[in-house]
């Protein structure tokens, strides 16, 4: 009996380890993409090759998100012209809003309507989710959250990375 159930036990654990989506993780390939921005023009990650890419993932109702606002326009403002992008990725329901959302805030750095797949593929669970790309499209770092002085922390890692 015991060894029927601890059978049991290890099948049912084999077959859930196996329905487990594979989530990126640091030093992992960053997954492609392609997203619309809010200006209706596609853009896909794997055209940012060759340059440190910060993925943002964030929604218009997210307080945490709109005080972050601010540290990622000077973050992009600091690097734009160099080999750096900064794509941040709504995950708003209705993306409708999400253009007068950005020039209300005054957003800079470009804003992608995210199709319900790509938080998924990126396993992400809280916003604000800040990952940075390296060059070759491997993920090097993963933030969870805002802290006040967010662009001195991301700035670190973009330094290292270019």
């Amino acid at each position: 009996m015991k060894k029927t159930l601890a059978v049991i036990v290890l099948v049912f654990f084999v077959l859930l380890s196996g329905c487990e989506k594979k989530v990126p993780r640091v030093n992992s390939p960053a997954p492609d993409f392609i997203l619309k921005d809010i200006e209706g023009k596609s853009v896909r990650l794997s055209d940012y090759r060759g340059k440190v890419v910060v993925l943002e993932f964030w929604a218009t109702w997210c307080p945490p998100c709109k005080l972050a606002i601010p540290e990622f326009n000077s973050l992009y403002e600091k690097y734009i012209g160099r080999e750096f992008e900064l794509l941040a990725v709504s995950i708003d329901e209705d993306s409708s809003g999400l253009r007068s959302f950005a020039k209300e805030y005054g957003i800079s750095y470009p804003v992608l309507a995210d199709n319900k797949n790509v938080a998924e593929l990126y396993g992400i669970t809280n916003i604000p989710t800040t990952i940075i790309i390296n060059k070759e499209g491997i993920i090097s770092n993963k933030h969870l959250g805002y802290v006040p002085g967010m662009a001195e922390l991301l700035s670190e890692d973009i330094e290292a990375l270019l």
